[in-house]
């Protein structure tokens, strides 16, 4: 039996741009970064700390907003950067979905809308370590929202900056920095 879990997010002015997401000997530190491109693109790096490999990583998400872009790349540890595109493409695949009725493999994300990134074992003999990004189709206001980390059959979440799960757009002509909170 699945054991719920869920996120008690804080207001946005007290949420976090990172966090350690832990579980069952697992460890990853979660940042965001973003938005980008006028407040529509983020991305979270999520560096493995120990434990088992990343499975799947949970973004709690509008499921009404539209996803133009997705991308996984390789995250350099070292220099805490972005490198090497590992995938990348504009709607479903093996590797990215929208869940609107939430993720049935997470204990988190059981009955929480989401976008995943699945199958990262697919690239475990490349990298621990991932930047996972996506583009919207427009500007939310920032909110603060669960994220989730999935290694074999257990998983873990936090809370963490990203764009409102309530689908509140943004002002107009106004993006949103994280340093302006």
């Amino acid at each position: 039996m699945l054991r719920q879990q869920t996120c008690d997010c804080p207001p946005v002015q007290e949420c976090p741009s990172s966090v350690i997401i832990s579980f069952s000997g697992a460890s990853y530190k979660v940042t965001v970064e973003g938005p980008f491109n006028g407040g529509r693109t983020w991305r979270y790096k999520v560096m493995k700390l120990s434990g088992r490999d990343l499975s799947h990583f949970d973004i709690q998400f509008c499921t009404s907003a539209t996803v133009v872009q997705w991308q996984i790349f390789i995250l350099d540890p070292v220099i805490n950067q972005c490198a090497d595109l590992l995938v990348s493409g504009t709607g479903p695949s093996r590797n990215f979905s929208i869940l609107p009725n939430g993720d049935p493999a997470s204990k988190c994300f059981a009955a929480i809308p989401c976008i995943k990134f699945d199958n990262l074992s697919d690239f475990e003999d490349i990298t621990d370590n991932f930047c996972f990004q996506f583009t919207l189709s427009q500007c939310y206001q920032t909110a603060c929202i669960c994220v989730g980390a999935k290694a074999g059959p257990d998983d873990g979440c936090d809370c963490i900056l990203g764009p409102s799960p309530d689908c509140i757009p943004c002002p107009p002509g106004r993006g949103f920095k994280i340093g302006a909170i």
